[in-house]
């Protein structure tokens, strides 16, 4: 396309035919050779398109910039510059690089001197030197992926395996340890009333009945736990039962044959705790028994239980292991939020290497 038809088109599509522009975008063209080339057609070396490199990119729009600065705003010099550039090229705006890849005379500039349609331009500008970088970007994107995306998965994958085949039972062991060391204690908190009102009895305050009615009746009141409805009750050592706040229907039986029929084991309760307390003084024991104060509700339950022998009375507390598990499974949640987070970004990452490779 003449100078003259370039300032025609800018004039009807931008208003402005700003001639200086195009001819400082054509400066460099061999009109002589132009002219030669028409008369004989092409001559070897000869490629009447080589001037375009230097000013036929975007990289020139700087200089443009610069040049005409003063003589027109510069949102003129960029519409009149991207349009001559666009036009020569089917709507395309090259780079500089693309004329010294080598295959631009090859793609654009036929012997015949016929321009390119716009399918063979889309071909030279996505052509070799495109494909050749869209090769080695595979090619990176597969070393990366074979080289450091799929060890770190791996290794996540191990790590949230570990996580769940031995971290999550030794949380859970850990836990329960927790409560049982608890339990433990407060029973200590127990036998502590027992002991304050056996040395009443024996300073001849009150008399040894009165001291055990007055201590067990304070144990009947004691609560604990996160909802205050943990307890402890007392059997002595023939397996009768004493005191129990929440089953008070029970006191004064004998339970030593006592034993829950979802006890598959069938352990004996009463007599297991009697005989853990005379023998050991102290020990666990685990079985079925009614949730808190609910009587239609039966859970497992683990209880610690304590020999106070100057009454010959077995006092007992335990948690639940639902609450155990009520726990470790916050824990989980917890745990599965984090790596669930962790899978779907290198499930992205992996998505994206592998859409590059």
């Amino acid at each position: 396309m003449t100078i003259q038809k370039h300032a025609e088109r800018t004039e009807s599509l931008l208003g402005h035919r700003a001639e200086e522009i195009h001819r400082w975008i054509d400066r460099y063209f061999d009109a002589e050779g132009f002219a030669d080339f028409l008369r004989h057609g092409q001559q070897p070396g000869y490629n009447p398109y080589s001037h375009r490199k230097h000013r036929h990119c975007r990289e020139a729009l700087e200089e443009a910039r610069e040049e005409f600065a003063g003589v027109y705003p510069v949102d003129v010099i960029d519409a009149v510059f991207e349009r001559h550039i666009r036009d020569d090229y089917d709507g395309y705006f090259p780079y500089r690089e693309d004329f010294e890849n080598g295959t631009f005379q090859e793609k654009y500039h036929e012997a015949d001197s016929r321009k390119l349609g716009s399918e063979d331009l889309a071909e030279y500008f996505r052509g070799k030197h495109y494909e050749k970088a869209a090769a080695a970007a595979r090619r990176r994107g597969s070393r990366f992926l074979w080289r450091f995306l799929l060890p770190v998965i791996t290794a996540l994958v191990l790590l949230v395996g570990s996580l769940y085949m031995v971290i999550v039972p030794i949380s859970r062991e850990n836990m329960l340890n927790l409560k049982k060391e608890t339990i433990r204690e407060l029973t200590a908190v127990a036998v502590g009333a027992l002991e304050y009102y056996k040395g009443r009895s024996d300073e001849g305050l009150m008399s040894e009945k009165d001291a055990q009615f007055q201590a067990s009746e304070e144990i009947r009141r004691m609560r604990y736990g996160s909802e205050n409805k943990e307890y402890y009750w007392i059997i002595d050592s023939r397996a009768v039962m004493v005191m129990h706040p929440y089953q008070p229907e029970l006191e004064g039986q004998d339970l030593s044959d006592y034993r829950d029929k979802e006890d598959t084991d069938g352990v004996y309760l009463f007599r297991e705790a009697a005989r853990l307390a005379l023998e050991d003084g102290e020990g666990y024991i685990e079985y079925w028994w009614q949730h808190w104060d609910d009587p239609g509700a039966k859970a497992l339950k683990i209880s610690y239980v304590r020999h106070f022998p100057e009454w010959d009375w077995i006092v007992g507390t335990g948690v639940y292991i639902q609450d155990v598990e009520k726990q470790l499974n916050k824990l989980i949640i917890r745990l599965d939020e984090m790596f669930g987070g962790i899978a779907l970004v290198s499930i992205l990452l992996l998505v994206w290497v592998l859409a590059g490779a």
